[in-house]
């Protein structure tokens, strides 16, 4: 381990620690917004869920509702304490959501639960292709943390097209459903809807498909669904997805000018440290 992950393991540590005082603390969001705030996680990332949910309070306000919806794994104490965060947090089951949209063969390898990562990204599937969507909807995921310029949210999508966040470079997409190489890649950590996305060109790849899905099944379906429903990216330099400072010690993005950054695995103990970075100030 990096002596920069090995600080950032630290902090994440206390951060875990402090939990139930955080939740005990709940932030005085700056504003009330008129959207749905909707996230999937699980139990080993509740630090992260947790400072994902506080950051967005604080910096873009409180939203009508947020629905963490689990992937089965939240133990009770974790469910509570997450209820605790707003009295507009609600923390739900996956298969609560999941409805008749979500095909047979999908709905299969989600019952299985064997705990693996493939698994639970096809929990999530089954989620998005059951989001209710009546108004402005903003789905984010745990490692999604907002900044001050996350204030601007409330006004993303005006137009009713969908935005999303472009991944960070290519071989992101399971290759059975989509060119990997597609120079406009979907990541599936964040999107911004005003009306439900057209699933229905994704869903005859998936019907198609040759063999269980993947890590990266789950993204390509939305990949697939925000381009067929005139999907457009987000400003990169406000929205950030980057690994470009994935062998520096700090965090070259974070700042108050941006809306948010999604801290994919290899960048992750970023996150951490640009916790203690803000909380330092």
């Amino acid at each position: 381990m990096r002596a920069a992950d090995g600080d950032a393991a630290v902090v994440r540590r206390g951060y875990a620690a402090l939990l139930p005082l955080l939740a005990a603390r709940p932030v005085d969001p700056p504003r009330d917004l008129g959207l749905e705030l909707w996230t999937f996680s699980c139990q080993r990332d509740l630090p992260e869920q947790v400072a994902s949910l506080r950051s967005f309070l604080r910096h873009a306000g409180r939203p009508r509702r947020i629905t963490v919806v689990s992937d089965g794994s939240h133990a009770p104490a974790a469910r509570a304490l997450l209820a605790r965060l707003d009295p507009v947090v609600r923390v739900v089951d996956w298969d609560r959501v999941a409805g008749s949209e979500v095909p047979r063969a999908v709905r299969t390898w989600a019952d299985r639960g064997d705990g693996g990562a493939a698994t639970a990204m096809v929990r999530k599937l089954a989620v998005e292709l059951s989001l209710p969507v009546d108004g402005p909807t903003v789905y984010a995921d745990a490692d999604v943390l907002f900044f001050p310029g996350a204030a601007d949210l409330a006004d993303l999508g005006a137009d009713g097209r969908p935005r999303y966040l472009p991944d960070c470079g290519a071989g992101y997409l399971d290759d059975r459903l989509a060119d990997p190489d597609d120079p406009d890649p979907v990541n599936a950590g964040f999107f911004a809807l005003r009306r439900p996305l057209d699933f229905s060109g994704a869903l005859r790849r998936l019907a198609r498909l040759g063999g269980p899905p993947r890590f990266h099944t789950e993204q390509t379906v939305l990949h697939v669904a925000l381009h067929d429903s005139g999907g457009v990216p987000l400003d990169r330099r406000r929205f950030v997805l980057s690994v470009a400072d994935l062998r520096r010690r700090g965090d070259a993005f974070a700042a108050d000018g941006i809306v948010l950054r999604h801290y994919t695995t290899p960048v992750r103990p970023k996150l951490w440290r640009a916790v203690a970075a803000r909380a330092r100030r």
